[in-house]
């Protein structure tokens, strides 16, 4: 008889997976940021969405996709930047987080996808989900200084406007989801284009 491998036949032959660079370098940075800032800024947010989308395939610090030509950011690098530089929308949170709402449906949102999460495809296309523009309104509602926070249930995905003591929920799947609770037309509507209640 032969010696016996100290190998579990189960895992022999099969390859290690090693976690991508750029997820280590996201968390990195998400650590970083919210140690000195209290929150992940709107730029990282960006790139490790995109990331996460798929739309970056090149090698780390590469500018195969981002950046480049086919950088699906660009035009809301350029929507950010003239927020910015025009000193954001006027008024206080409140007015902003709703102008956040309008200017995406007026600049990048066109139709409903159930099943389109990539920010990437939403930036290219205009067809979005109620994760790809949770994630969009995340990133321009931080971009102008707001206190966004993404919420995840177990079959859908809002964001969380905070104000102070007060918190308002923004329904990014509809135009009139800024503060949807109190809007009878936002109800109605809704249900029609997602199916929920």
């Amino acid at each position: 008889m032969g010696a016996q491998s100290s190998v579990d036949p189960f895992w022999k032959g099969l390859v290690r997976i090693e976690p991508d660079p750029r997820a280590l370098q996201f968390a990195d940075a998400v650590t970083q940021e919210r140690k000195n800032n209290g929150e992940v800024g709107w730029e990282t947010l960006l790139n490790a969405s995109l990331w996460a989308s798929g739309a970056d395939e090149g090698p780390p610090g590469s500018t195969t996709a981002q950046n480049g030509p086919s950088d699906p950011s660009q035009k809301l690098r350029k929507v950010i930047e003239k927020l910015r530089t025009d000193g954001g929308p006027r008024g206080d949170g409140r007015t902003k987080g709703e102008a956040v709402l309008s200017l995406m449906y007026q600049d990048f949102l066109r139709a409903y996808s159930e099943r389109q999460t990539r920010l990437d495809v939403l930036l290219r296309t205009g067809y979005y989900n109620c994760v790809s523009s949770a994630v969009l309104y995340t990133i321009m509602g931080r971009s102008v200084g707001l206190d966004v926070q993404g919420v995840a249930t177990r079959d859908h995905a809002f964001c969380l406007l905070r104000l102070g003591d007060v918190s308002v929920d923004v329904e990014t799947t509809s135009s009139l989801g800024f503060d949807p609770g109190s809007k009878t037309e936002f109800h109605d509507a809704f249900g029609r284009l997602t199916g929920f209640a």
